[in-house]
């Protein structure tokens, strides 16, 4: 029996959502906004890698150097360029984001390879002129990181953003990583992942009643019996894949475990992509004991 705490819970919202920049049509986000600025969370968490994890993937030679996923291009690429102008290292400039004077704070958090911090200060930043047009670019992405999290943290007035995002190196040989994307893309694969419950996502125009849509329990109950009974089909290599996205979802939970520490009582909402929304919620049931669940519907 797991053990239960008697004091005021520290509540965790973990949102599903379909990736935002991945569709056709933008859906309206504003009545999600309302909801979620209504519930008044202390911290916002957004499934983006942390500058310290995109400095050791973009290492020359790392496994993950090519990583198109978690946000790592766009942060080692503005990171370089801020790094070069400030002449500060990583950790220096995160000294600097979180302590150093306000106007510096973007360029600071650039250097310290984390875009979606800057973009909390980049308005009233002291920036050089092509840094502050990128980071201007950036700033208009549909990606729900930065649609939503990055523009709740703003009204809401955070200085910062939690990023969880991670990639936990597996030993996953070549031939069986190419035996599971060869399996994936058979006619035979694709003929019965067509038929399967949960594979056609509902869409509305207003972002909120999709969410409310995924996150119903039955919803996330289906899509974690369709991700491993997608592996769990495709043999071997299927095998390799589910231990694969388990050990990324721990990590992953283990980060968000970490962002509860300095809010005891408070609240976090995490930002995450459909699929991980169940396995984090049973991750942290059970590395929280203090943490209470919330359900979406509470919030309607």
């Amino acid at each position: 029996m797991l053990p239960t705490y008697a004091g005021c819970p520290t509540e965790v919202l973990v949102i599903g959502t379909p990736h935002l920049a991945q569709l056709k049509m933008q859906p309206k986000l504003d009545v999600t906004l309302d909801r979620l600025r209504a519930w008044a969370p202390d911290q916002i968490a957004v499934e983006v890698l942390p500058g310290d994890l995109v400095e050791t993937y973009s290492q020359l030679g790392h496994p993950n150097a090519e990583l198109r996923h978690g946000g790592r291009p766009v942060a080692w690429q503005l990171g370089q360029r801020a790094q070069q102008v400030t002449g500060w290292s990583r950790l220096e400039a995160l000294a600097q984001a979180r302590s150093g004077p306000i106007p510096q704070r973007a360029l600071a958090y650039l250097a310290a390879l984390e875009p979606h911090n800057a973009l909390l200060h980049w308005e009233e930043a002291d920036l050089p002129a092509d840094l502050r047009a990128d980071l201007g670019e950036f700033a208009q992405s549909p990606a729900e990181s930065v649609s939503l999290g990055v523009a709740l943290a703003r009204q809401l007035g955070h200085a910062s953003l939690c990023l969880f995002d991670e990639f936990p190196l597996t030993d996953w040989p070549t031939e069986q990583e190419r035996a599971y994307l060869q399996a994936a893309t058979s006619p035979d694969f694709e003929a019965w992942l067509s038929e399967q419950p949960g594979t056609q996502l509902p869409q509305h125009s207003d972002h909120w009643q999709t969410l409310l849509a995924v996150n119903a329990p039955q919803s996330v109950q289906q899509s974690i019996a369709l991700e491993t009974d997608v592996n769990f089909r495709l043999g071997l290599p299927g095998r390799m894949k589910q231990a694969d996205w388990d050990a990324r979802n721990l990590a992953i939970a283990a980060r968000l475990r970490t962002a509860t520490l300095p809010i005891p009582g408070d609240r976090l909402l995490v930002l995450v992509g459909l699929a991980h929304k169940g396995p984090l919620e049973a991750a942290l049931r059970v590395l929280g004991p203090d943490v209470e669940l919330v359900d979406l519907r509470a919030l309607d």
